[in-house]
């Protein structure tokens, strides 16, 4: 009698498995934020009203309280942002989004390549990377015109305004220059390919194994600027 044997270590093994994980960003329903250079009633002071770009008319209130900047909720933002995930047989998957912006440009590139304010270019500066960016006078003074300012935790997008743009037949403006009121429904709309939102989410499994996506969309639309006069 004969044997023999062979150890099966060695011979199966046993795959990982972990997080899938996409997003996908639609911001077709997310509308216009919008400031004002002034109005008739409160002239020169900045004002804001976040309707939809087809109302046209600020509020009330808003205007008489003077106020400076224009938002993109939260809520707003996280709801153009889709995410499909499955945890794996690990299971335990989870992760919390965080919020960026991402520039397009290089500082010291005008804005929509053509905004001015009383007559000095306005260019892009980079206040806070990936968090804060401005348009500044383009004189040595470094003043801000605008800037836009993001909260990377929940997604809220700030556009607040300093000093007045021109209303010209620069890109972006819907009028130009007129001789008539109302001088409110001139707007001047940020253009696309300059700043983007992304949303980036981290899922975990049971064993530690993780998957990241991202998706982002463009702000160009979704900030507008009224004239006054």
């Amino acid at each position: 009698t004969a044997t023999a044997s062979f150890d099966l270590g060695g011979n199966f093994q046993i795959g990982d498995d972990g997080p899938a994980l996409s997003i996908a960003a639609d911001d077709s329903s997310l509308g216009v934020a919008i400031t004002y250079d002034g109005n008739t009633t409160t002239d020169g002071n900045y004002q804001y009203d976040t309707t939809t770009s087809a109302d046209i008319t600020a509020d009330a209130t808003d205007q008489a309280a003077g106020q400076t900047s224009a938002t993109l909720t939260a809520a707003q933002i996280a709801a153009v942002f889709s995410t499909t995930s499955a945890p794996g047989a690990d299971g335990g998957s989870t992760g919390t989004p965080s919020y960026s912006l991402l520039f397009a440009g290089t500082d010291g590139d005008q804005v929509n390549g053509s905004w001015t304010s009383d007559g000095t270019n306005v260019v892009w500066s980079e206040i806070t990377a990936g968090t804060s960016y401005a348009g500044v006078l383009d004189d040595g003074s470094s003043t801000q015109v605008f800037r836009i300012d993001l909260n990377a935790s929940t997604g809220e997008v700030t556009f607040t305004q300093f000093e007045n743009l021109d209303h010209t037949t620069a890109a972006g403006a819907s009028s130009g220059p007129e001789s008539a009121q109302p001088y409110s429904d001139d707007y001047l709309t940020l253009a696309n390919s300059q700043l983007s939102v992304q949303q980036s989410l981290t899922l975990t499994d049971g064993d530690g194994d993780t998957n990241t996506a991202t998706a982002s969309f463009d702000l160009g639309g979704n900030f507008q600027i009224g004239d006054d006069g």
